[in-house]
């Protein structure tokens, strides 16, 4: 999405400064010293209403005031800013966002907007549009405890023009409509999650956001357009959408779709979003070193604890059984000391309980409960990987996985060989199917899926 420069005037703090906005920096001008202990205290500021020289109301989210620790004085005061939004009116909160993306083109076709026409001899005869109504998707979806309601649609344009060659486009929407009214920096928030689902779908980060509409309901119930967002993002290659290497909704069903996308948007707040996974593009993941290896581990361990909590204890009566007389015994022990375990005579009997409160499945041990687990998703996967990196039949992947992930965590650090290079990719399906298969996903349409992607 790109950038406008601005030029104008911006209220902080009840004071006005003229303002310059280039890419992702606002800059304020200033004779020497004038605005220097103006933002001294300050680090990030939430959002910043400005106006245009032509008269705009503009918001500016996300604002980091930049400092040196090597100059004394700065002719200069800048800010980076994470995105703004331009509004066509004085009221800065809206009821619904309709994001455009060439990646949610990719997740839902812009096709599905037309019917095709074509002849016995499966000749295409005509396109039209279909109703609305045939092609509109509505679903529910709760993030954090609040109900949001996700749509999916086609935006259609038409060209009449006698000279032009182009009769018209469509654009696929993702929508996301509120039960109470946002104000411009939630629009930050709403943005992560789209991008990090549409990351998921795409296994690659780089997909650009377009545009971003903000709309209000009005009297009557119809949303009416407010104003537009824009959200900055890291530079990348083009991206090009493919329904061969990414999850379309064809794959998860209307009644998967809200559940997943609600679990991949929680990830970012409840701490277990793991921006290392996804590589840059799909050229990037081509080249597999020590570091992404130990990257892809650590999210599969994150993945599989969260997946199956005290999967050991679980299974295994004999391992529970000790490891509850374990913290039964120290417990008892910190008892007869008369004091509490936060206490710090108590401070190895609190250590010791820590490791044993964690003590459950072993790296081994997780790669072998996915494999048995999801047997069904995986296996013809995992044939496929193992015939292309020329791995024997018969090699203990589990062990190998345990043994590349122990030297590598512990400093012993080397190439990946064909084995790892085969778990590298194998430990990418289990993070998948674990995610698919808790939004409910059929395992058919799972194996689908891993073909495709990976």
């Amino acid at each position: 999405m790109t950038s406008e420069k601005m030029y104008g005037v911006f209220e902080y703090q009840e004071k006005e400064y003229p303002f310059v906005l280039e890419e992702q920096i606002i800059t304020i001008p200033q004779v020497p010293f004038q605005y220097m202990d103006d933002f001294k205290d300050e680090a990030y500021i939430e959002e910043i209403w400005s106006v245009t020289n032509n008269n705009r109301s503009v918001f500016f989210v996300g604002c980091q005031v930049l400092k040196s620790n090597k100059i004394a004085f700065a002719m200069e005061v800048k800010l980076s800013i994470l995105g703004y939004v331009v509004l066509e009116n004085d009221k800065s909160s809206f009821d619904r966002i309709d994001f455009y993306s060439e990646g949610i083109n990719g997740f839902y076709s812009p096709r599905n907007a037309y019917q095709i026409e074509d002849d016995d001899h499966m000749r295409v005869t005509g396109i039209k549009p279909r109703d609305a109504e045939a092609y509109k998707r509505d679903y529910e979806c709760v993030i954090h405890g609040e109900r949001i309601q996700l749509g999916l649609n086609v935006y259609m344009s038409f060209n009449l023009a006698f000279e032009k060659k182009l009769l018209g486009t469509a654009e696929s929407l993702l929508s996301m409509s509120f039960g109470e009214k946002k104000e411009t920096h939630d629009i930050l928030k709403y943005s992560l999650y789209l991008m990090d689902f549409l990351e998921f779908v795409n296994f690659q980060k780089n997909i650009p956001l377009e545009r971003i509409d903000l709309f209000e309901k009005d009297d009557n119930g119809k949303y009416q357009r407010r104003g537009r967002a824009v959200v900055f993002q890291a530079e990348n290659e083009q991206y090009s959408p493919s329904a061969l290497r990414s999850i379309t909704l064809l794959d998860v069903a209307d009644e998967c779709f809200p559940v997943l996308f609600g679990q991949i948007a929680e990830r970012r707040e409840s701490k277990r979003f793991n921006p290392f996974f996804y590589p840059e593009n799909r050229r990037a993941d081509r080249v597999i070193d020590a570091s992404k290896w130990l990257n892809n581990a650590i999210c599969f361990e994150g993945e599989f604890d969260d997946a199956f909590p005290n999967y050991k204890a679980q299974n295994d009566p004999a391992f529970y059984e000790a490891k509850m007389r374990l913290l039964m015994t120290i417990e008892s022990a910190v008892k007869q000391t008369g004091r509490s375990i936060n206490n710090k005579q108590n401070t190895a009997w609190k250590s010791f309980k820590r490791l044993i409160e964690r003590a459950d499945t072993t790296l081994k041990e997780k790669f072998e409960a996915c494999q048995m687990v999801y047997e069904a998703e995986t296996r013809e996967s995992i044939q496929r990987i193992c015939r292309t990196c020329g791995i024997p039949e018969g090699t203990d992947l589990a062990e190998a996985y345990a043994s590349f992930r122990n030297q590598t965590a512990h400093g012993e650090i080397q190439r990946p060989g064909n084995v790892e290079i085969a778990t590298y990719q194998i430990l990418r399906c289990f993070v998948y199917v674990m995610n698919l298969r808790r939004a409910g996903v059929p395992q058919e349409k799972i194996k689908e899926v891993l073909k495709r992607m990976f």
